[in-house]
């Protein structure tokens, strides 16, 4: 594609479907090419179509000079037409471990709070397509099953506090990260370069290290994006029948889930556990890891095996099974 014209990305706008049609959208704004050259782009066509957008750049205070990258960036979009600027900063006390996870999870958290008070529901990040690769092979590495292998999706809901607050758009999953460096290059969009990005320690940039090899032996960024679209038409269509067999096996009583296994066990074992996984999800933190992949799928095993009776805690839940009644509650730990 190279540098993405006005009209290009009117067409990339198109393929997300309804987001409203008035009403101010926002942006995830970090300075990088892939996030200015949405930014500008966003703004020309909000201008062009009557809305408003609030971009936010969150300084997370990991690095020197994060401060000022924050503000420079702030003071390179003061000209964008239908646009302004915020500045979030993650002052918590940062963690030893998991720093780039926590540093996610604080990032999506400081957004959601600012877009409520605008107030925002829709929100676009610049994830593109070599990120969406590098997603999938991420997943790959650590044992995901499909529904992780299917990577990023163009429209995502986030929840907080056990309830959807905002909606997270991805326009550019099909565009190459050079295509977006070509239209700052194009429109004379100023960007800045992080170096955390070239910091061997870190899981992203070794995988970039190593596309060349990848790439060699067919692994290229745009088939394995491919792959993790097709995963994710498999998926949606997985969950389409979990959700219709929830609706009929799964009835909330007294602030437990019930699920009547007679119903769940005439179907395939992949769509079972998927109703399973949907009662834990009823009552999970959302703002606690979710249990492994593994534990779930070792926990839904004893239980489509018809085990004696149980009980057991798992992502916060208690999880009973009563064989002779073929009947499986699940409730949150803190309620008993």
């Amino acid at each position: 594609m190279s540098a993405i014209s006005h009209s290009d990305f009117d067409d990339l706008i198109s393929s997300l479907g309804d987001f409203g049609d008035e009403g101010a959208i926002g942006i995830a704004l970090s300075g990088g090419p892939d996030s200015m050259a949405l930014g500008y782009l966003l703004s020309h066509w909000a201008q062009r179509n009557g809305r408003t957008i609030y971009g936010v750049t969150v300084d997370h205070g990991l690095r020197d000079g994060s401060a000022a990258e924050a503000k420079q960036v702030k003071r390179w979009t003061e000209n964008w037409p239908s646009y302004t600027h915020q500045i979030l900063t993650w002052q918590d006390d940062k963690p030893d471990t998991r720093i780039m996870e926590e540093a996610r999870k604080a990032r999506y958290q400081l957004m959601s709070a600012y877009f409520q008070t605008v107030p925002v529901r829709f929100v676009f990040v610049a994830h593109h397509l070599d990120d969406q690769a590098e997603t999938f092979l991420i997943r790959l590495a650590k044992g995901s099953g499909l529904d992780g292998l299917s990577a990023m999706r163009k429209v995502q809901l986030y929840e907080q506090d056990g309830a959807y607050s905002l909606t997270f758009l991805r326009p550019l999953l099909c565009v190459e990260k050079q295509d977006l460096v070509d239209t700052c290059e194009e429109f004379d969009v100023p960007y800045v370069r992080d170096p955390s990005n070239e910091k061997a320690e870190y899981l992203r940039p070794r995988l970039r290290a190593a596309r060349e090899v990848l790439e060699a032996e067919g692994l290229s960024n745009k088939r394995l994006a491919a792959t993790a679209r097709r995963l994710d038409s498999a998926r949606c269509a997985l969950e389409e029948i979990a959700e219709k067999i929830y609706a009929q096996a799964a009835a909330d009583k007294q602030g437990r889930v019930h699920i009547d296994m007679n119903i769940v066990k005439e179907w395939p074992e992949e769509i079972g556990f998927r109703v399973f996984v949907k009662a834990i999800k009823q009552f999970r933190d959302p703002q606690a890891y979710a249990p492994r992949l593994e534990k779930l799928e070792t926990l839904y095993g004893k239980i489509s095996a018809g085990h004696d009776k149980m009980k057991e805690t798992l992502g916060g839940c208690i999880i009973c099974h009563d064989p002779a009644a073929a009947l499986v509650t699940v409730e949150a730990e803190h309620s008993s």
